[in-house]
Parts: C-alpha cells; structure tokens; sequence
C-alpha cells in the first residue's frame, strides 16, 4: 500500500495518470486479442491445513512449493515461482508458472496464498491434459526443420495485427532465469525496439501447443503485444494487448475538475512521501533532474508541433508553480502545464526500488497531449522491470477543447488499470485480466477508484447520480450508459445484463462490475463513515473498502470471473478482519444479481445470501 501513502495529499494531475494501462474510451477502440479456452479453472479455499503441511512452514514461498508438489501432486521441475507478494495481515500470495518439457506454459498460472505458513486458498490455471514429447529446438535451424523459423513466425504475427515487416533480423541470444530452450532477438522495421522471443507452450482446452513468443511494441506506438505463434503451422495462438485503449500546480485529489475546484500549489516538502520516493520526485538516487522526469516517470509533451514538445522545467529551485492552465482557451494553449508525476515488491513502476525488492529501471514513459489520437487515453504495461507507456489526449468534445489529464476520474481510472494489471497474477505476468470479463472488470475497478478517489465526498449520497468523465464530454451524463448510483432507477445495472449481447464488451462489463462494487462501498461507508481515503486504515468504511479491493486483487487467480472476484474481496475481509463484514459485502453484490446462487458464466441473477445474512 505504499503508492497510497506517497499520494496522500496531492493529485500530480498528469503524473498520477501515468502509473496506468489500458483505454478510458466511450468509442471502443479496436483491440486484436486472442484467448484460447482453459479446460481446467477453479478458485479454492482452503478451510482446515492440509494434513502434510500441519507442521507448517513460515517462509510462504516454500509452504506454497510443498502444497504445489505434496496436495496438488506437481514434481518441483513442472513449475517455478515466478513472484511473492505480501498482501496484508500476513497474508502473502505467491504466484507459480507451470513449466513442461522445460519450457514455461503462459497461460498455465496457480497463485497459492499462504497465512502463517498455511495455505488458505489457490486459484488453479495449470493444464492437466497429456504431456506432449520433448520438441526438437537445440537452435535456430534446428527448430526451422522443427517447424517455423521465429522471423517466419513473427511474420505471421505481424501479418495478424495489420502490419506488414519489409526487415527481419534474427539474432540468437542467452534466455535467462535457467530456462531451457533457444531465445532470440529480432529487429525489423514494424518495431519499436528489439523483439524478445523464446519458446513456450499456450494450453488450448486439454491441448498443449508448442509456440514462439514474441513481446512486439509497434514502431506507430499504438500497440503492444504479447503473442504466442504456433512453432509447427504459423498459427497466431494466443495474443495479448498491453496497450487497451518540488512545487506544483495542481488540481488536488478529490477535486474532480476545474469545475469543481480551483488549480492550487503544492510543496514537495509536504507532499512528498520519503517512504515511496526517499530521494524526492526528481531523482533516481544517482541522476537528479530539475525537468518533468524523476523516478517515477519521464512525462514530456508529444504534440504534432515540434517545437512544443519541450518539459517544463522547474529551476535549479524546482519551482513549477507558474505553469498554470488557462481553461478558458483550448487545451493546446496550455501544453506544458499538463505534464506532471505502489510497492516496490508489487510491481510500481521506478528506476530505483531503493533495496525494497521488485524490478526498477521501469519508469513511465508519458506522452501529454498526444499527437496520435483524441478522446482517450491508453497505458501500457509490461511485465515488472519494463518501462511502461502511456499517451493522454485533447478531448475535442466541446469547444474550447480539454485536456484529459485535468478530469481526475480518467488519470485515475488508468493508474487503477496499471496497478489491478499487476498485481492480478503477479507483477512478472500481467496478461491476467485479458479475456473479455477480466479484462471489463479491469475497466470497473478503474471507474471506482476513479469515483471514490475524486467524486464521493462524506456530504455524497447513496441515492445521487455520478457520472464519470462528465468534464472532457462537455455533459452531465458522463461517458457511461448511465452515471452511477445506488438507485436503481437511475443505475439499473445487474450481473443478468450481461447476458444482453450488447454487454459483451469490456466498458459494458465494467459498468456492471463497478456498481456492484459501488454497492459494497456504500454499505461500508454506512456502517463505519468516511475518512480520509488515502489512509489504508480499517476503521472508516471508505478506505477499507478500498483495502479490500487491493488485498483481493492479489488474491484472486489469473483470469478472475466475477464470481472469483467476489469471493476474492470477501476471503480479504476474513484476513482482514475475521468476516467481520461478510454481510455487508454479500448484500452490495446480491442486490445488483452477483448472490450467492449466481454462477460464472451463467448470467441469471441471484439475489440470495448466504446463512446468517
């Protein structure tokens, strides 16, 4: 929870956008996925030890390896941790990567959450079908008269995403972690960067496919992928998307938009918290700058005008305070005051982790202003150690047009989307909210936290209308279907909506995930009131709300349904506080259809709770 201390008393307008992923649209942009079915997923908790295990094992690493090899009945050579992260209340979640024939399976993740040397709960995604023969691929022409060679199989992964290679370079390189396997790098034109690829296997239903994967950032920046190709046939298999859609002045978090409240100044002396960033906003701990970059991120304008496209700068004094907007002249007026600034073992995005564990060197990159689209956002975020992307739009909605980064629900909503992307599954894998009701949950809990960072004030009720990012749209009603509330005749939202075809989509989703959410947070707030949000206390009911939702994202297995995210929140209130809020959490989910009766995948709702509610 430390990103949300290093928060407490400011909103770094652009820069709290920046540590984020995926699109804020009301125009669904076109996003090429591809996510083969997984014969074999479940949720479990544990209710009593299992019997092996009683003598219990305080390091959570090791007691999840022995339930993994002596419960689950995995040898230690089909799997390897890939992640340990601490949840909260000793709880700590370990993430495993199932490994055949020596090669990692991607889709093939079990995440083990371990108390006091005990497992209390795993979310099992490992393929249990028949284990193919060990594949013939010493090296690159070996594995071209195995099948495909990588620049034949990156070909046909271009050819899938629209883009057309006149450049394939392949260089063999030294794969690392001790997997087994030849690893390459390919450089072509359609890239931004080097192309990192190795030797997998995707499970398709109780089939296992021998792939190339290939992690391709496209030279126009407007994706990201993570694609696996049939080694054999060419085939595109699986494919994932990592882009979807001093003093400073700012606009303070809770102030939703310059509507709602004046641009202030703030001091980095008060504002900046030493645990997060103990040498300040502007260095890394070796290089100090007095511009728009530091640890966290290197924020810079991109617009079409070249000449604009300069970071502010501060002085040798750090002082950006009189780069103010001007709100009444459209958004290109004000270029440079739109570009300003989690736990380091989670995932957060910093050159220098300070010896706090995790991968640094993956400070934002973050494009203000961006002269490759409008009326969006977008993020996207690589695995632990990778520097991450975003790009903020001018919305030209209303005249004079906006700037994005000053309505606080949308750099909200994106840095909730960087934060549930990794830590679901582990920061190493953040392709675990990327089938279609993960991925639409992953819009949801960016809506809330959006909401309930910026919009729900202690004077807010239950029964108002909430829009979100009413500001740039120029509208009252906000981008959504409807804005949100407790009132069902203004947010009729229920899990049977999804069964409307048109509800088949990720920002449909989202709306449905995040009013039952919003229902949950109602309920806390009316039993224990609200405070300052930030605080990660459990005594108000905003900010253990809030809690929970982070303690259940690391909880949670990869791929979440809505049930197991449900039940993810209140297995984190059990750790938390013993259950104490069990009702309070099923009546927020029964009375929008996600009872206690609903199933994954069947869209009916239930209204029902459990015994004693």
């Amino acid at each position: 929870m430390a990103f949300i201390s290093s928060a407490r008393k400011f909103a770094v307008l652009f820069l709290l956008a920046l540590i984020a992923t995926q699109a804020i649209t009301f125009v669904d942009a076109a996003r090429k996925t591809k996510v083969p079915a997984i014969a074999h997923k479940t949720f479990t908790e544990v209710s009593a030890p299992a019997a092996s295990l009683v003598a219990g094992a305080a390091d959570a690493k090791t007691a999840a390896t022995n339930y993994l090899v002596n419960e689950l009945h995995f040898p230690a050579s089909e799997f390897i941790i890939k992640d340990v992260v601490p949840v909260s209340n000793g709880v700590t979640a370990v993430y495993a990567r199932q490994v055949i024939n020596g090669l990692e399976v991607v889709n093939g993740n079990i995440n083990v959450n371990v108390k006091n040397g005990q497992v209390i709960s795993y979310g099992d995604r490992f393929y249990r079908g028949a284990r193919p023969s060990r594949p013939n691929i010493g090296n690159q022409e070996s594995a071209g008269n195995a099948g495909k060679a990588p620049a034949d199989n990156f070909k046909s992964l271009a050819n899938f995403v629209g883009v057309k290679p006149s450049k394939v370079d392949v260089k063999e390189t030294t794969q690392e972690g001790g997997a087994k396997g030849p690893s390459y790098e390919i450089t072509s034109d359609v890239a931004d960067d080097k192309v990192p690829v190795k030797y997998a296997y995707v499970q398709n239903g109780n089939n296992l496919k021998l792939v190339q994967s290939f992690q391709v950032k496209l030279a126009d920046k407007s994706a990201w992928y993570h694609g696996h190709v049939n080694a054999q046939t060419g085939e595109v298999e699986a494919l994932n998307d990592w882009v979807a859609d001093a003093k400073y002045s700012v606009l303070p978090v809770g102030t939703e938009n310059p509507n709602k409240g004046p641009i202030t100044v703030v001091d980095s002396s008060t504002a900046v918290k030493t645990n997060a960033s103990p040498q300040g906003w502007h260095s890394t701990g070796t290089t100090s700058y007095t511009d728009t970059r530091g640890n966290n991120i290197q924020a810079q304008p991109n617009t079409a005008t070249v000449l604009k496209n300069v970071r502010p700068s501060g002085g040798s004094t750090l002082d950006f305070s009189a780069i103010k907007p001007d709100f009444t002249k459209a958004a290109t007026s004000y270029t440079p005051a739109a570009t300003y600034g989690f736990d380091e073992v989670s995932g957060n995005f910093q050159v220098n982790n300070f010896g706090k564990g995790g991968k640094g060197n993956d400070a934002v990159i973050a494009n203000s202003q961006d002269k490759s689209g409008t009326d969006n956002a977008n993020f996207a975020t690589p695995p632990d150690g990778q520097q991450p992307t975003t790009r903020q739009y001018i919305f030209t909605q209303t005249t004079p047009t906006r700037d994005g980064v000053y309505d606080l629900t949308i750099p909200f909503h994106e840095f909730m989307h960087g934060i549930t992307n990794r830590l679901t599954g582990g920061p190493s894998n953040v392709d675990c909210l990327d089938d279609l009701e993960s991925g639409g949950m992953g819009e949801g809990w960016g809506d809330v936290f959006g909401l309930v960072a910026n919009v729900l004030k202690s004077s807010s009720s239950r029964s108002g209308s909430y829009p979100m990012g009413a500001y740039v749209l120029g509208s009252s009603a906000g981008i959504r279907t409807y804005p949100y509330s407790s009132d069902l005749s203004i947010c009729p939202n229920t899990y049977a909506y999804l069964a409307k075809s048109d509800y088949q989509e990720v920002h449909q989703i989202g709306e449905i995930w995040a009013s039952m959410l919003l229902e949950v947070y109602w309920n806390l707030v009316d039993a224990y009131g609200y405070g300052d949000i930030f605080a990660a206390s459990t005594s108000k009911g905003n900010s253990l709300f809030l809690r929970l939702v982070f303690d259940a994202l690391k909880l949670q297995p990869c791929n979440p349904s809505l049930v197991d995210a449900r039940n993810a929140i209140l297995q984190a209130d059990v750790n938390l506080t013993g259950g104490a809020n069990k009702c309070a959490i099923w009546k927020g989910f029964a009375k929008r259809g996600l009872g206690y009766s609903a199933k994954a995948g069947v869209y009916t709702n239930s209204n029902t709770l459990p015994s004693g509610c």
